[in-house]
């Protein structure tokens, strides 16, 4: 114990002392792991706020937290038919109006076939909204900003809202008239007027051409459902604990004949891009900070040649092979630990920056630009930071070995090359 007390006491001081000896070589060394861990961490808060609003735009945009259907629902080739369909008042619905974990839930019955104006007709893809409660489960998809007309209401049964490149396509505005037809639940043709009182903006082309909103209680007339639906759709009070909530209640539903799905199964393709964009991150990273090694042994190279004599003499009055390599990796990790505090602190300044200006963004899942707001983790942070020092570390290790075995009568004299 002793021992070490020495070493430390003598060691911590040579080796801080050894770094300014060439301030313009240690400072332009500390840089690249500056440069290292401000790039590590402004990449990955970004990285993660940019999943955090893509999936916060996902729920927002109507997959929300939850949905309960059918479990037919999926398998089914026969179209919407009253086999893959949910009736009211069932215990799906009574789970979710006596769960303290859900918020608002709201009813949907989705629908297709053929719409015409006075002069085209097209498919198109409909959904049977609940007016009020789907507003609240989908805030981003009908956005106040993102339409032009009104919303749907219960006292605007005739009306639908439409996508705006299906209003392109049909060549209509507010006000002008449709006309929907659908196969029934029953397999019968079936078509009802309809009057345009809204027009949606939506990203999506494809969707845009097609999309078509209508209030519930008319897509059960033009499908002659009475009072079934297709989907419970449920956003939860605490989305942090989404993940320990579904698979909670999945095996009680299912047990009942209900099928659950959460919304990284609804779109599993972003659990998928969020997985590829941290490997990128951390693979660009790692390439940082393996440059950084690379930096660090050439320099530490260089300082045990510069110093041969100096390390001669130190192990001919009793320094050791051990404390020899120790002394040259605690230079190289002072290096690390100076230079990831100054990136830390540095990449953190940028990233509290970039959480009040914002980072714009184009919505993925709907029209317009958001702002990405990464905000500081400590725990990247700290990881960030320890990597650096444990790579600027491991760098010095080889050099400290060659140097360990160094002759201390020839590296006295300097001869060693």
């Amino acid at each position: 114990m002793n021992i070490k007390n020495k070493f430390f006491k003598f060691g911590f001081p040579y080796c801080f002392r050894n770094l300014w000896r060439n301030k313009r070589r240690t400072l332009l060394t500390m840089s690249t792991v500056i440069v290292s861990v401000v790039v590590a961490i402004v990449g990955q808060q970004y990285n993660s706020a940019v999943m955090e609003l893509w999936i916060k735009s996902t729920r927002d945009s109507g997959a929300g937290d939850i949905q309960i259907q059918n479990p037919n629902y999926d398998i089914s080739t026969q179209g919407i038919t009253r086999v893959n369909l949910l009736s009211d008042d069932n215990k799906a619905e009574d789970f979710l109006e006596n769960s303290s974990d859900i918020s608002v839930y709201t009813k949907r019955l989705d629908l297709e076939g053929m719409v015409s104006s006075s002069t085209k007709s097209i498919y198109f893809v409909g959904s049977g909204i609940t007016p009020g409660f789907e507003e609240r489960v989908s805030p981003e998809r009908f956005d106040p900003k993102t339409i032009r007309g009104s919303f749907i209401t219960d006292s605007s049964i005739d009306g639908v809202v439409i996508g705006k490149g299906l209003a392109e396509t049909l060549n209509v505005n507010i006000s002008d008239p449709l006309t929907l037809m659908v196969q029934t639940v029953d397999g019968a043709v079936n078509a009802e007027d309809v009057k345009v009182i809204g027009i949606l903006d939506i990203s999506f082309t494809e969707v845009s051409r097609r999309a078509i909103y209508l209030h519930i209680d008319k897509a059960r007339s033009l499908l002659r459902s009475d009072s079934l639906y297709s989907s419970l759709v449920a956003r939860t009070s605490s989305f942090t604990n989404l993940e320990e909530f579904v698979p909670s209640v999945k095996k009680n539903l299912e047990q009942e004949g209900f099928q659950l799905k959460a919304w990284w199964d609804i779109y599993p393709i972003i659990l998928n891009v969020k997985t590829l964009f941290q490997s990128i991150v951390g693979i660009i990273s790692f390439l940082l900070f393996l440059s950084v090694s690379i930096s660090v042994m050439s320099v530490i190279y260089m300082l045990i040649f510069e110093r041969t004599v100096e390390i001669g003499t130190l192990m001919a009055i009793g320094l050791g092979p051990l404390s020899t390599t120790l002394i040259i990796v605690l230079e190289a990790g002072l290096i690390g630990v100076l230079g990831s505090l100054l990136g830390a602190v540095l990449g953190n300044i940028i990233v509290f920056i970039l959480s009040i200006t914002g980072i714009p963004f184009d919505n993925p899942l709907s029209s317009g630009v958001i702002y990405v707001y990464p905000h500081m983790s400590l725990g990247v942070t700290l990881v960030v930071c320890i990597l650096a020092v444990i790579m600027c570390s491991l760098s010095a290790f080889i050099p400290g070995i060659k140097a360990s075995r160094w002759n201390p009568s020839e590296a006295f004299r300097g001869h060693i090359t």
